[in-house]
C-alpha cells in the first residue's frame, strides 16, 4: 500500500463519526428493556454484548436475564438517533442531547430502564 493511500485511509478513518441514539436491549421473554445514551452506537452494542457474553455486566439483573434466557431471546434495537450538528466540528460533546433523549424513551416505555444505574 502506497503512503497516499495510508494518508487517505486514515483521514477517512479520523474523519469518521459513528451514529448516535438510544439503544436498547430489549429482554423478549419480560418485555423489559434496557437503555443506553450511546455516542457510538455501533461500539456500544459490541462492548456491552461482550460483556454480558463474558459473564460480565456492572447491571446484575440485566445480566441475569441475559444468562437466564441467552442472547437469541434479546433484541437490539435502535430508538432515537441524533444527528450531528456541524459536518465540521468532532469536538461537540453531545452527551445532554442524548440523555434527554433517552429520558424520553425511558418516560414512554414502563417496561424500560437505564442500562447503566
Amino acid at each position: 500500500m502506497d503512503n497516499q493511500r495510508k494518508r487517505e485511509l486514515k483521514e477517512e478513518y479520523l474523519n469518521n463519526r459513528p451514529p448516535m441514539g438510544v439503544l436498547s436491549f430489549h429482554c423478549i421473554p419480560t418485555g423489559e428493556r434496557f437503555l443506553l445514551a450511546s455516542r457510538n452506537i455501533p461500539g456500544d452494542t459490541n462492548g456491552v454484548a461482550f460483556k454480558l457474553n463474558s459473564g460480565y455486566h456492572p447491571n446484575r439483573h440485566l445480566l441475569e436475564l441475559w444468562q437466564r434466557y441467552g442472547e437469541d431471546n434479546f433484541e437490539v434495537e435502535i430508538l432515537e438517533t441524533l444527528d450531528y450538528r456541524d459536518e465540521s466540528d468532532n469536538s461537540a460533546d453531545y452527551k445532554d442531547e442524548l440523555n434527554e433523549l433517552r429520558d424520553l424513551c425511558l418516560e414512554r416505555d414502563e417496561n424500560a430502564s437505564r442500562l447503566w444505574k
